[in-house]
């Protein structure tokens, strides 16, 4: 489930610190006018923000993933010839091992009065899986999701 930036009990404030014992670090109630709630339950509204004001004139969509088909609160995602390897760097992998990877990119012509100019618009995850080494226990395993977004504006050689 989403975290719910609503329970201030100690134990979810402090659940992002290796043992609680440190003081979260507190986050902004909104990016770029957008709920903080409403970006960690579903980031690519930020792309939808950044989408506000703009026609796009056209776009090419791309997904990857290493996996054929993505399971999200009982909704298959089809990847069309999905299923394909990732790769650890050495120094990840020590720590942890990224298990699976998927994303999205829009490629855009944005039609402007004074100009047309191209973006690109992607959302990528990568579940990182840790190994939990409780003392005298077996290692648990753990997944924690990284998130990245981003809207870039090709700024140079003309159109």
């Amino acid at each position: 489930p989403e975290y719910d930036l609503s329970n201030t009990t100690p134990a979810a404030t402090n659940s992002r610190t290796p043992f609680g014992d440190t003081p979260p670090i507190p986050l902004p109630g909104s990016i770029n006018g957008v709920p903080m709630q409403n970006v960690v339950n579903d980031p690519t509204r930020l792309l939808q923000q950044a989408l506000q004001g703009q026609f796009i004139e056209e776009m090419v969509v791309l997904q990857i993933a290493t996996a054929v088909s993505l399971d999200f609160k009982a909704k298959a995602l089809p990847v069309t010839n999905g299923g394909g390897g990732i790769e650890n760097l050495p120094f990840l992998q020590t720590n942890a091992n990224a298990a699976l990877v998927f994303a999205t990119f829009w490629i855009e012509k944005i039609k402007h009065p004074a100009h047309h100019f191209m973006q690109l618009q992607y959302v990528q995850t990568v579940l990182l899986n840790f190994p939990l080494l409780p003392p005298g226990k077996p290692p648990v395993p753990f997944s924690w999701p990284h998130v990245s977004i981003a809207t870039l504006r090709k700024t140079f050689g003309g159109q």
